[in-house]
This record gives structure tokens, C-alpha cells and sequence, in this order.
């Protein structure tokens, strides 16, 4: 990434969740950096669970907060620990050629995880809690909190009832599910149209 890179997941400001992916990467992104600073790894029923690294995704996607640099990307999760940063803006291109082509050479297509536990309904109940309380104290918008709720049904893993290890496939499809759901109300689209009339959000 260049080292002035601008990075962020804006699309709640739009009326959607990130599609193609965001939800999924930026989950995977939060469990990367627990791991990286040292701290549990909650990836497993005995480490601690998976609930704080989908309360960091769910905050970093619901705030929709841009970096302005690499270096303010990776704590924030946009990049990734491993992710390289070039300072020079004119070397970019080269740097990223180098790389490709170092990698080129035993390069094995990575096998989807199926292993990402998720706090399934119990987490969603907890985070549905908070998005009530901002509610409550008017801090956010009804349809702030309409999607505020849909992102945590993604990223708790859904409706299952209990933690449980499931697949990229099952966040993808549940991801999808939801950006299409959003995609097709009524406030959404009211929100889409006036970022691109007006080039700034609507609070509606």
C-alpha cells in the first residue's frame, strides 16, 4: 500500500454493509491483529471465544472511520499486519510487481478457511442491546439502527444458536443476503441517490 494511502469501509453511510467480501476480510483482518499484538487468539472455544473480534469488526465497520495513511490502515484493520507499505508513491507499481513476482514462484492458491468461530445468537443478542441503548438515547437514526442490527446478524454468524465453526462460504452468503435486503429498502436507496446528487451522507 502506498504509505499515503486513504482506506475505509464507508458503505453504512450509504445505507449498506460492505459486499464482495468487506464483512468477511474485515473479520478476519480483527482476529490477524489480536493475534499479532499478542493477545488471545480468540479463534477457539478455549482461548476466550470470538466475541471480541467481532465487536472490533462490527465497530470498525459501523463507524465507517477512514484511514488516512498505511500506517493508520493497519490499526484499523484495513491492512493486515503482513501488508507491505511503500513510502515512495513512484516506486509503487514496482514495489508491487516485485512482490507479485517473488510470489509467483511457489505460489499455491490459499484453501478457504472453514474454521472461524462465530458467537451466533447469544453475541448478536449482546450487540442488538447496545445498538438499542444509542437508539434509546437518540444517537443514531432508526435506520442507522436497521442496519447496525444487520451487520451484527452477519458478523455474529447468523441465527445459529450457540458458537460455532463455520466456513468464508457461510459469512459470503450471509453477507450477500444482507447487502441485497439493504440494497432494496426504501431509506437505503433514498441514501445512495443523495450521495450522489449531494456528495455527502443523508441522515435519514
Amino acid at each position: 500500500a502506498a504509505a499515503e494511502t486513504y482506506i475505509g469501509l464507508v458503505e453504512v453511510g450509504v445505507g449498506l454493509i460492505p459486499g464482495g467480501g468487506g464483512c468477511k476480510n474485515m473479520l478476519l483482518n480483527c482476529e490477524a491483529a489480536l493475534r499479532a499484538k499478542g493477545q488471545k487468539v480468540w479463534a477457539s472455544q478455549g482461548d476466550g471465544g470470538p466475541f471480541p473480534k467481532v465487536q472490533r469488526a462490527f465497530e470498525r465497520i459501523g463507524f465507517a472511520k477512514v484511514a488516512t495513511s498505511a500506517k493508520e490502515g493497519m490499526e484499523f484493520d484495513y491492512l493486515k499486519p503482513s501488508d507491505k507499505i511503500s513510502l515512495n508513491k513512484d516506486t509503487l507499481v514496482y514495489d508491487a510487481k516485485q512482490d507479485v513476482l517473488a510470489l509467483a514462484k511457489n505460489y499455491r492458491q490459499p484453501t478457504p478457511r472453514e474454521d472461524i468461530l462465530v458467537p451466533g445468537v447469544g453475541g448478536k443478542m449482546a450487540m442488538l442491546s447496545a445498538i438499542r441503548g444509542f437508539r434509546a438515547l437518540n444517537q443514531i437514526s432508526e435506520h442507522d439502527a436497521f442496519i447496525a442490527e444487520k451487520l451484527a446478524h452477519v458478523l455474529c454468524g447468523g441465527d445459529i444458536p450457540t458458537q460455532r465453526l463455520v466456513s468464508e462460504q457461510y459469512i459470503l452468503d450471509l453477507e450477500r443476503e444482507v447487502f441485497l435486503q439493504l440494497a432494496g429498502t426504501e431509506k437505503s436507496q433514498a441514501r445512495m441517490q443523495y450521495m450522489l446528487m449531494n456528495n455527502k451522507p443523508l441522515r435519514n
